[in-house]
């Protein structure tokens, strides 16, 4: 099996529930949520850390080299515990009795956030034994050398379809991979693609914007744009998290709450002082010049520089909280809600919750007109449940592609393209890989059967070749169809 890197948190969230970073791992710390390597100051050991461990460590030092890293826990009143650990020196850490080291050390000091209140953290210790010495010093967890030492662990696919005869139809040379150590991508975590009207690719990461044109590639982060710092980290910029391209080929990121419009030359900041946005979830462009946004205050729509809202109260939505918006050919729009799904036409809303449809019960996420006027919708369930494909023909007759009537390899899609010029639907299937329908037989390329080097593909891009862009976190990969 091929290895992957999977960093099992959403790296640039400030508040996430105790993951394991390094692939020795352990479950008896009893913290909830914590922030990651953040606060100032940090969280930290109230003596000298290197000293501790010069003399915690002597008889170990003459006979290791390597180094040893650690992620411990560290809760509000200063409780510490080892969550996981990564050794690459030539002995256990059980022998090393590290991590019971670590767990009895006397006073550890919190994290102290923004608001100067002490809070659940984690911090990285990185022991390196050269010479006959350990030297013990606190790791910057987001420095980019460090998240290259990172080591892969082998993850099972979540292929639910009972099906085992997918296809490999592509081979090594089908895949181009453009990461962190061969490009300009300063962070693997590659979470939104857009193509423009030009042919320039925009890649959204967990650390600044990657603009790509003939082959080249320039960076744009908080140095040199509009893009924000993450509030913990100046040297870090912001997430970004979905990404656009409007009718009048002007680009939009989705950073959280923060919203970036770009015309090519000049940059305009959305938040909620400004806009009506909450946490976006999603971009729509209409052929009207309309930009919607998912957000979880309504549907936002732009238009003239000025935005409006449709909601719950307004226009008779299930829910404010919106998970995708579609705008078909007739102007209809389709509206997903973590309460059902509703369409919008001619100002009358009708709702699907026990309609008889596939939408009954779902939550829209992306949608797509074919050349035929047929509608496409990826479908969200609840939780970490999803439901499929469904498609709605122009005889309004609805149907859907699930484990349960087709070989799809998990109804867990995160993204989905149809190219119509070979009559392919390509699908990202949530921690299983690359999935191919040609409207016959199903394809699927994974980390075990191919050059895809994640389980997590998080937006599907065509170019005007026909060739697949993918996002996923471990960076961005190119299909080369033939």
């Amino acid at each position: 099996m091929k290895n992957l890197l999977v960093i099992t948190i959403l790296l640039i969230t400030t508040n996430l529930y105790s993951q394991n970073i390094f692939i020795e791992k352990y479950d008896d710390c009893h913290i909830g949520k914590f922030c990651l390597d953040c606060g100032s100051p940090k969280a930290k050991f109230a003596n000298d850390i290197d000293s501790y461990f010069k003399k915690e460590l002597t008889d170990f030092s003459k006979k290791l080299k390597g180094n040893i890293y650690v992620q411990i826990l560290v809760d509000s009143i200063g409780n510490q515990c080892v969550k996981s650990i990564q050794r690459d020196v030539n002995i256990s850490t059980e022998n090393l009795k590290i991590r019971e080291t670590i767990n009895s050390m006397p006073i550890w000091l919190p994290s102290i956030d923004k608001n100067n209140n002490a809070t659940n953290a984690t911090v990285f210790l990185n022991f390196e034994f050269r010479k006959g010495k350990v030297t013990t010093k606190y790791q910057d967890f987001f420095d980019n050398s460090f998240m290259k030492k990172i080591k892969s662990e082998k993850t099972e696919l979540e292929i639910t379809n009972s099906f085992k005869g997918y296809k490999n139809d592509l081979t090594d040379s089908n895949f181009n991979i453009y990461n962190s150590k061969n490009s300009k991508i300063r962070h693997n975590y590659s979470r939104a693609v857009t193509i423009d009207k030009e042919g320039i690719l925009w890649l959204g990461t967990d650390n600044g914007l990657i603009k790509i044109q003939d082959n080249k590639m320039e960076l744009y982060n908080s140095k040199n744009s509009a893009l924000k710092a993450t509030k913990y980290n100046k040297n870090l910029t912001s997430t970004i998290r979905h990404a656009m391209v409007d009718s009048l080929n002007n680009k939009w990121f989705s950073a959280g709450y923060n919203t970036y419009l770009f015309d090519n030359q000049n940059w305009t900041v959305f938040d909620s002082i400004n806009s009506p946005l909450g946490w976006i979830r999603g971009f729509h462009a209409d052929n009207k010049n309309n930009v919607w946004a998912a957000s979880g205050k309504g549907l936002a729509k732009y238009k003239n520089k000025t935005w409006t809202v449709l909601n719950k109260e307004k226009s008779n939505l299930p829910s404010n909280r919106i998970s995708g918006v579609f705008v078909d050919s007739k102007e209809r729009i389709w509206v997903g809600t973590y309460d059902g799904n509703a369409m919008i036409e001619n100002g009358e809303t009708t709702q699907f919750n026990n309609s008889g449809t596939p939408l009954d019960n779902n939550s829209i996420l992306n949608g797509f007109e074919d050349k035929k006027g047929n509608l496409w919708f990826s479908l969200h369930s609840e939780g970490d449940k999803y439901s499929g494909l469904a498609k709605l023909t122009t005889e309004n007759e609805w149907s859907i592609l699930n484990i349960n009537n087709s070989k799809i390899p998990s109804n867990s899609i995160s993204d989905f393209v149809v190219d119509e010029k070979r009559n392919i639907i390509w699908v990202g299937v949530w921690k299983v890989g690359l999935a191919k329908y040609d409207g016959k037989d199903w394809f699927l390329y994974t980390i075990e059967n191919s050059k895809i080097p994640s389980v997590y593909l998080s937006d599907l891009q065509l170019d005007k070749n026909g060739d697949l862009w993918i996002g996923t976190y471990s960076g961005l990969v190119k299909v080369n169809v033939e």
